[in-house]
Order: structure tokens, then sequence, then C-alpha cells
């Protein structure tokens, strides 16, 4: 392994050695970096979603917090898209870390200035993925400015004559291009993003967020980048579990004790032999061991909760993917989704059955 000489600057390796870390390593790495970040920044925020991964942040932040005596401030977006135990569950956590370490916490709820049927109708659907969406769109909307973008879209051929076949539209798309359906990637710009940018502009408060490299190659690069801590981009934010996985979000969550929201369900642990309760992989959370490497630890409920009514990765999903279950958890959010757009709905099912996408 070469020396990193420019500390602004990471190699993959780094990472993988990071990620390979046992999670008692990589909560003092994670608590240092927190640190940092609020000794750089007087007034700092947690972006709290209420979902698993900001749960375990938010611990260790108020742990953190109540070493130095400082004010926690949690920011959490209102988008109206949340399962509804996520939102009952937030404020309900956020008292738990009060009682737990005895320290001042200040919940600020921001909302997006548009609602999801406005973004549809105003942008279009989120579906496929955020970089699909956005290939789809430049392809629909073509300009004397974007003719050689929708040309590598479309045929993978660059300016120079090479072939990307990263930035080919695939073959399961192209037929969206010429559909009725709008589709674009601003959803979460317009209904997440924008809310705390304007926290952010309005207070000059900096972020302190959950999100790991591990969860998509632009993260990983953003890693790469910068690092945890980015003090020096656009928009500073430090990413202090970024070399965490999945696995070790479970792990504390079960080593600590900490409560999370009902719709995940319960954590339990498989290996190719059998399946640990709860109760067996939080003793196992509870050595020094921790649990072990080969037992892959999941929840029973749902295993992701972003926005409910989000299309985006739905189609890689094995059955029953999230619309499936929430057919049968949650009927009344389900028919908003699927109900044609005329008649109040939002129009799902007609745009995931053109696209072939169980539902």
């Amino acid at each position: 392994m070469g020396e990193n000489k420019n500390p602004k600057k990471h190699f993959p390796w780094e990472l993988e050695q990071m990620q390979s870390c046992p999670l008692s390593i990589k909560e003092r790495m994670s608590e240092r970096r927190i640190m940092d970040w609020y000794s750089e920044f007087t007034d700092v925020y947690v972006s709290f979603s209420g979902g698993k991964d900001s749960t375990v942040l938010s611990d260790m932040v108020a742990r953190v917090c109540q070493s130095f005596h400082y004010k926690m401030v949690v920011v959490f977006s209102d988008t109206g898209l949340e399962y509804p135990e996520i939102r009952k569950f937030v404020p309900q956590y956020v008292e738990f870390l009060k009682k737990k370490y005895s320290i001042e916490i200040e919940l600020v709820v921001v909302k997006p200035e548009m609602t999801f049927k406005k973004v549809i109708e105003t942008v279009g659907y989120p579906i496929g993925s955020k970089k699909i969406a956005r290939m789809i769109y430049d392809c629909k909307h073509p300009t004397e400015k974007n003719q050689a973008t929708r040309t590598l879209y479309m045929t993978g051929v660059k300016r120079d004559g090479s072939i990307s076949k990263a930035f080919k539209l695939s073959q399961r798309w192209m037929k969206m291009i010429d559909s009725k359906f709008e589709v674009s990637d601003k959803c979460c710009d317009i209904m997440k993003k924008e809310p705390t940018k304007r926290f952010e502009k309005e207070t000059g408060m900096k972020s302190i967020v959950g999100t790991m490299a591990c969860e998509s190659n632009s993260r990983k690069e953003t890693w790469l980048q910068y690092g945890c801590n980015a003090y020096d981009s656009r928009r500073p934010q430090s990413k202090p579990m970024s070399f965490w996985t999945e696995q070790d979000v479970l792990e504390y969550i079960l080593k600590y004790d900490l409560p999370f929201a009902s719709v995940y369900g319960s954590i339990i642990g498989i290996d190719k032999e059998k399946t640990y309760t709860t109760e067996q992989v939080r003793e196992m959370a509870k050595t020094n061991d921790g649990v072990q490497r080969n037992i892959k630890l999941q929840t029973t409920g749902c295993q992701r909760t972003g926005c409910m009514f989000c299309m985006f990765g739905c189609h890689l999903e094995k059955q029953p993917n999230r619309f499936q279950k929430m057919k049968e958890t949650h009927p009344a959010v389900y028919n908003y989704c699927m109900k044609p757009v005329e008649e109040g709905g939002l129009g799902l099912d007609e745009i995931m059955t053109f696209m072939d996408i169980p539902h």
C-alpha cells in the first residue's frame, strides 16, 4: 500500500481497510470525526431522517455533545412522504436521547415548498434511479446544447468516438423516451435537499449526515474526493459513518439497545445453517468479539425507509418489493399511490405497469 501524500484525496484501499475494521474501532473513528466537525464549525446540526442509519448517527453525536456540554440540534425534513411510523418515531427518539444523555436537544422540522404530487406534475416521476431518470429526461427534452449528451445516453458513443457502456441508457428504459410519462431526477432535490439548504442558509449551520460510501458509487466517489469531513466542498458536510456498512448499523443498534422505527420490524441473524433470534444476536453484539462475521443481520420488516412513493430502485428488488409490502401494511397509502391522477391519486400503477414493475 502506497502512502497517501495528498490528505484531501483518498484511495479505494483506504476505504476498504476502514470498512474491514471491527465496530468498536469504527465507533471511535466516527466520534473523532464528529468532534473535529464541532471544533471546525460553531453551529452544527444533525440531519435526522428517522431511519436506522441516522438513528445510530444521532446516538453517537449525542454522546459527543454530552462529553463537551454541547447543545444538539436535530433537523428532520418532513417531506410528507415518510412512513407514518417514521414520523411518529422522530420526536420519540429525540426525547429518548435527551433522557439517555441528559443534554439539551432542539428538534427542528423543515418542509418542502412543493408537494410530491406537484413535483410529478412539474418535473416528472422518480423511476429507475437518479442516473436513469436524468438520462431519460435529457433524451425526452432535446436542445442544441444537450445533443452530444443525448447521443451518449442513447448510443453510448462519446464525443471522441469511443464507447462508454456506463453512460448508455439500457434497452429496458428506451421505451420511456417516447412515452407520455415525464421522468426526472429532481424529486430528491426539491423534497429533501432544498428545505435543508434553506435552513443552512438561514442559520449558517453545517450538517452531519449518516450516509455511507457502500450505498452507491456516487457516495463512494465523494468519499474518495473529500473523506468523511468535507470541509472544502461547496456545501461542507460531515459524513462520519462513510466507512460503515449495513451490518455495522444493525450491530450498533443491538449493542446499545437503541429503539428504532417499528416499520423495520425486528433484527435477526442468518447464516447458511440457521436463523438467530433478536435475543441471540443481541447477546453476540454485546460481547467483545461482536456478531460473528458469517452471520448476516437483517430487519424483518422494511429494509430501507426512504420516501414511500419513490420508485427508484424498485425494479431491482426481490418480490415482494416495497410496493407489494405496502399493499399489505399500508393499504390506504398504496391505493393513493396507484390511483389515477385524474381520480386524485399519483398514477403509479400506470407507469409501473408500463415498465413491467411488479406492484
